[in-house]
C-alpha cells in the first residue's frame, strides 16, 4: 500500500503500473504454484497428514481457490493504494451479502458442496471486480497475461517431471510425512526453476544504440 501510494502522489503513473503489474504477477506466481502442489499431492497429504481420504478430496476441491484468494488481496491492497478503498468496502459488502444468500439458498439443498459452491462464486466475483478496477485504474499491459499463464504451465509440467523423475528413480510411493515433504519440495524447486526461466526468455531485452561518433 504504501510503495503504490507513494508513487501516485508523485505522479509516477507509469511506475504505478509497473509496480502493481508485478505484485499482483508474484502473488499469482506464488498463489498458483502452490495450488498445484495441494492438487497434485492432495491424496497424500489428505492420507498422512490429516488421516483422512475424504479430507484429501476436499484439499483438491479448495485448491484452485489459493490464487484467487491471494490475488484478491493483493488486488485490494493496490486499489488502496490508489485511493480505492471505498470501491473495495463495497466489493466487500456485495460479496458478503451474496454469501450469505448462496448459503441460504445452496447449502440447506446439497450440504457442503453447497458452502465449496458459495466460495467460488463470491471469490472470483469479488476477485474479478476487483481486477477490472484495477486495470481501469491503473492500466495492466497485455504481458500481464503471461505472468498467470507462465505459472499454470510451469504447475502442470513440475508436477508431471516430479512423478516421472521418481518413478525414474524407484521412489514412486509416498509413505510417510518425510517422503511427502521431499516430493513436495522437489515439486516446487522444479516449478520454482521453470517459472524463473520463463520469465528470463521473456524478459524484454533493452536495444542497443550506436554510440554517436
Amino acid at each position: 500500500v504504501p510503495e503504490v501510494a507513494e508513487r501516485r502522489a508523485a505522479g509516477r503513473e507509469s511506475s504505478v503500473r509497473r509496480v502493481s503489474e508485478r505484485a499482483v504477477g508474484f502473488v499469482a506466481m506464488f498463489g498458483i504454484g502452490i495450488a498445484g502442489i495441494m492438487i497434485c499431492y492432495s491424496r497424500d497429504i489428505g492420507n498422512i497428514i490429516c488421516k483422512s481420504g475424504q479430507a484429501g478430496n476436499y484439499i483438491r476441491l479448495l485448491a484452485p481457490l489459493v490464487p484467487i484468494m491471494y490475488m484478491d488481496t493483493c488486488v485490494d491492497s493496490v486499489l488502496k493504494g490508489v485511493n480505492e478503498q471505498l470501491y473495495s468496502m463495497r466489493v466487500n459488502m456485495i460479496d458478503a451479502s451474496l454469501s450469505v444468500v448462496i448459503v441460504f439458498l445452496l447449502t440447506p439443498k446439497i450440504g457442503i458442496y453447497g458452502f465449496i459452491a458459495e466460495i467460488y462464486i463470491c471469490e472470483i466475483i469479488n476477485a474479478s471486480l476487483s481486477i477490472a478496477r484495477l486495470a481501469a485504474k491503473v492500466g495492466i499491459s497485455t504481458g500481464f497475461l503471461m505472468r498467470v499463464l507462465v505459472p499454470v504451465a510451469s504447475a502442470t509440467a513440475s508436477s508431471c517431471i516430479s512423478r516421472l523423475f521418481f518413478r525414474f528413480i524407484g521412489l514412486p510411493l509416498i509413505y510417510s510425512r518425510f517422503t511427502l515433504w521431499i516430493h513436495m519440495g522437489f515439486t516446487g524447486a522444479i516449478y520454482a526453476s521453470l517459472c524463473l526461466l520463463a520469465l528470463f526468455v521473456t524478459k524484454p531485452r533493452r536495444k542497443l544504440h550506436p554510440q554517436r561518433v
